[in-house]
């Protein structure tokens, strides 16, 4: 008797302990794809106002005036603000020269 209840005690702590190590992947798996799509959802966003910011530059829209607002309307909304020489809407940043001419891009 004294066996059997052993065995069933550790067969017990077994169960507990793989149900709790299944919880924590699960958890850890919805974790990680929160982060996984708000990277993604960045990342889109980012790509848009880069394709958006392209199509001006080549059509000889290069201007702070002409670039910024562009940048904002396909972006997720955000105001534009301005950081150590680069105006970054969202995740993308535009350094303009001193004539107010582009010249980089870069994101964060």
């Amino acid at each position: 008797m004294k066996k059997s209840s052993a065995v069933i005690a550790a067969l017990v702590v077994a169960l507990i302990a793989s149900n709790g190590w299944w919880l924590f992947k699960v958890f850890d798996a919805g974790i990680s794809a929160t982060y996984m799509e708000a990277s993604f959802d960045s990342t889109a966003t980012a790509l848009h106002q880069l394709r958006a910011v392209t199509a001006a530059v080549l059509n000889d829209k290069r201007s702070k005036e002409m670039l910024v607002p562009i940048a904002e309307k396909a972006g997720r909304g955000g105001a534009s603000f301005e950081k150590d020489g680069v105006v970054w809407v969202d995740s993308i940043g535009m350094r303009f020269n001193s004539q107010g001419t582009i010249v980089e891009v870069v994101q964060e």
